[in-house]
């Protein structure tokens, strides 16, 4: 007996899920999640409509957010080589919230003491996280799995908040603590999405 059970044709070859963060660019960031990292990608014309991200081949963190941010209705490719260091792109699309931040039992505070807050206001996501060569992207606040709390949100960043991180594979959701440890860089977008 045969037929059509429903199942996936034999002919795809990637399935891929739009995210439900709430936050549109990293819902389309997050349908990258299953393409493979593809160091110094490109196009056979150097035209980014046949880019290899464009065309659901691979990519970089960078082209990755750039396809987001054109999926969610913001074009950033001219600054496709400059993202996400306001030191390279002249602070024409980021904006420090905070130029460090440093863990502290647990939570990441400011030069101030001050711990950082999650907010439409300061830093949130889809904002970058720099450390060195490294970057990712704020995905979803959760408080210590060990905590009264148990992982529901609590609006501080802390070692227990997920991250989008391009790794040698691909996108993967780690721990922001052990992305990057006891020291980062907080970049927050001057438009919100």
């Amino acid at each position: 007996m045969s037929g059509d059970y429903g199942g996936l044709s034999k002919d795809v070859f990637k399935l891929t899920m739009k995210g439900r963060s709430g936050n549109r660019f990293v819902d389309y960031l997050l349908t990258f999640r299953n393409l493979p990292y593809i160091e110094n990608t490109g196009s056979w014309n150097n035209y980014w409509e046949e880019h290899q991200t464009v065309e659901w081949i691979g990519g970089d963190l960078q082209t990755f957010i750039v396809r987001a941010a054109e999926l969610a209705g913001r074009p950033l490719i001219k600054y496709i080589h400059k993202i996400p260091l306001p030191e390279i792109n002249f602070y024409e699309i980021t904006d420090y919230y905070s130029r460090m931040a440093f863990l502290s039992l647990g939570n990441y505070i400011t030069f101030d003491g001050e711990p950082v807050y999650l907010n439409k206001y300061a830093y949130n996501f889809g904002d970058f996280i720099v450390k060195g060569s490294k970057c990712a992207v704020m995905y979803k606040d959760r408080s210590p799995i060990d905590s009264r709390a148990r992982g529901s949100p609590n609006r501080r960043l802390d070692e227990a908040d997920l991250v989008l991180l391009v790794n040698k594979k691909s996108m993967e959701i780690v721990l922001l603590g052990e992305a990057f440890g006891d020291s980062l860089i907080l970049i927050r977008w001057k438009v919100r999405w």
